[in-house]
């Protein structure tokens, strides 16, 4: 009986590095609870599962296991769905992260391998005998993209938050960039934008990346605009700029860290079209973005134990008209690099008007700064005045030379008033460290990056288990979010100096801040040409730098003025 006809097309390999067991690890701790169930504690937070050796149970004995990131004041885990766990709405026929097994009466090792689960606990009811670790096996089960930057300092909490920064992304490394491992696991287009240098100066995202594109292309082809979230089965397919701008972005990351100039031409079709049909309605707008998309997702509520906010957003138009001027300087550039002139002319045309219109429309020549007025569901401490609208203005060159000083001046004001804490969400949490080292506040960009109170990221450090949440405040629904660690460019970029990379590190400059209270950072970078290393230790008044140039790359190395130089 023939039930369905093949599929028609050709089998292709995806290009993409495999899903498997990436790291193993013991519990923590196990506590038995007084109705006999047993809650397993894990060493930091894990995507993936445990594997349980089950011993003396009958034939039809029933094992529970339900795997969560929270536990109740009685020890217990916070279930999710069912008909009285958490969001019930969402799953109201059964909790979800729940296994079920059924013994046989035959000793055995029970490990699931048709999902996945986010978790810091899990709970194990009707377990037979006693539960010791010798039992339990737990795995992160992810993509297995290889890690190829490493970075350390001589601050703890910084080397902290590196590797929380690691892992939130690799619990988030299924198939695409998910969002997180428990709620949604979609690829949100927006959270791997703010997150991409991030991305690649910490894994080899050459092949992860290039099969996300090539996803994002296919949408692209179906439905003649980029979808916020990529794969999608028919939902959010809209222009929100701050998110599938990273079409273009990721295509040219591609070429500048990994050499991929060939695949930069391959997708150029596809992203002119894009950036075409982007103009055409952007145009008759004024080329200003519209209000009312995706902006500065999760700017703080305002306090740490605010209850969660389902849609904290704000600044979309300004954001989002920052983020196409930046788009189209990418792809004239990519247009130039092609030798696309007529393209490159165009391109370069568009985020002309854009610069215009964005200065016409948004900067306040009486206040000195540039104005937000649009926020949705984010308390009552809101003002037209945010960071985040500095901070795109002038991490992507919109900011006349005539208004930098002022504007800079007003940032630096905000965050002291702030007590030296930022005040974003995702998009400015990505800018605001480089910005205000590029301005010459590295000072103040420090004590931002070392804070431990809310909201800082040091604050989710010492409140967690060492991973990123979906949000500023105890309250967040996720803890297993990763678009909040783009502080790790920053280690990179200012404290290592990595920065000016072009065609997968052929040229690079090293150019490190050298920040008071910082006495040493040790930073390593696998390129596809070889180890590069950017290091530096201090000692009283002298700064020892380490520089290893891979073979056929050429390393602008800058050092102090005044500093002396001598090469080994």
């Amino acid at each position: 009986t023939l039930f369905r006809s093949a599929p028609e097309g050709t089998l292709v390999c995806q290009i993409e590095d495999p899903i498997r067991r990436t790291a193993e690890y013991s519990p923590d701790s196990i506590k038995k609870l007084s109705d006999g169930s047993y809650v397993v504690k894990v060493p930091e937070y894990v995507t993936g599962w445990a594997k349980i050796g089950v011993k003396g149970a009958k034939s039809g004995d029933e094992i529970t296991v339900t795997y969560a990131e929270k536990i109740n004041s009685n020890g217990s885990v916070v279930k999710m769905g069912g008909s009285n766990g958490v969001s019930a709405s969402w799953w109201p026929e059964f909790y979800i992260q729940t296994d079920t097994y059924i013994s046989n009466g035959s000793d055995a090792v029970y490990e699931p391998k048709f999902s996945y689960y986010g978790f810091n606990y899990f709970q194990i009811w009707n377990y037979p005998g006693k539960l010791s670790a010798d039992d339990i096996t737990i795995y992160r089960v992810s993509n297995d993209v290889e890690v190829t930057g490493s970075f350390e300092c001589s601050n703890e909490l910084l080397n902290n938050l590196h590797h929380m920064m690691i892992i939130s992304t690799q619990n988030n490394l299924q198939g695409k960039p998910t969002d997180c491992p428990v709620w949604e696991k979609n690829g949100w287009l927006g959270d791997c934008n703010v997150m991409l240098d991030s991305l690649s100066y910490n894994f080899d995202m050459s092949n992860f990346m290039r099969n996300y594109v090539e996803i994002m292309q296919s949408c692209f082809e179906q439905y003649g605009i980029l979808p916020q979230m990529v794969p999608t089965a028919d939902w959010g397919v809209a222009d929100h700029y701050v998110w599938n701008s990273l079409y273009v972005f990721a295509v040219e990351n591609l070429a500048t860290n990994y050499g991929m100039t060939y695949y930069m031409e391959e997708q150029y079709d596809t992203m002119s079209e894009y950036a075409t049909n982007i103009a055409k309605t952007l145009r008759r707008a004024g080329w200003i973005c519209s209000a009312g998309q995706l902006g500065d997702w999760v700017s703080p509520m305002g306090g740490e134990n605010d209850a969660y906010n389902e849609s904290p957003n704000e600044g979309s138009a300004i954001v989002g008209t920052a983020y196409l001027y930046a788009m189209y300087s990418s792809m004239a550039r990519m247009a130039t690099a092609l030798g696309k002139t007529s393209d490159a002319s165009a391109f370069s045309k568009n985020a002309k008007n854009i610069y215009d219109a964005f200065n016409e429309k948004f900067y306040n020549a009486r206040q000195g700064y540039y104005e937000s007025s649009e926020w949705s569901n984010n308390g009552p401490k809101r003002t037209k005045y945010r960071q985040t609208s500095q901070l795109v203005a002038i991490a992507f060159g919109l900011v006349p030379d005539k208004y930098l000083s002022k504007v800079a001046a007003n940032l630096v004001k905000d965050v002291e008033s702030k007590d030296y804490h930022l005040d974003t969400g995702c998009v400015g949490a990505k800018e605001i460290l480089p910005v205000l080292c590029n301005l010459g506040y590295a000072d103040v960009a420090y004590k931002i990056a070392t804070q431990t109170t809310y909201p800082s990221w040091g604050f989710m450090y010492e409140k967690g288990n060492g991973s990123l949440w979906e949000m500023w405040e105890t309250s967040a629904r996720s803890l297993g979010h990763y678009f909040l660690g783009s502080y790790d460019e920053w280690f990179y970029q200012y404290l290592a100096g990595i920065t000016d990379v072009t065609a997968g590190y052929e040229s690079f400059t090293i150019a490190p801040c050298f920040i008071e209270g910082l006495d040493s950072v040790s930073c390593t970078e696998k390129t596809v040409r070889g180890l590069l290393e950017s290091s530096w230790t201090r000692e009283w008044n002298a700064v020892t730098m380490t520089v290893v140039v891979p073979f056929g790359s050429t390393a602008n190395v800058v050092i102090p003025e005044g500093a002396s130089f001598s090469a080994l």
